[in-house]
């Protein structure tokens, strides 16, 4: 069986494991994910803010 993570990969994934690796630990599991918690999402705005040099 075929995990699903292996399925849903973006195009710019290819066979090197260190791009692999990244994408199935954060970019899944902290993009992929829904945020229904107000503090934690204007948290996330907050840094990607700090990150952007807003």
């Amino acid at each position: 069986m075929t995990d699903f993570h292996e399925l849903c990969r973006c195009a710019w994934v290819k066979d090197e494991s260190l791009y692999i690796e990244y994408h199935d630990e954060y970019h899944n599991r902290e993009w992929g994910v829904p945020v229904y918690d107000d503090r934690f999402d204007n948290l996330l705005c907050f840094h990607a803010g700090l990150r952007a040099g807003a």
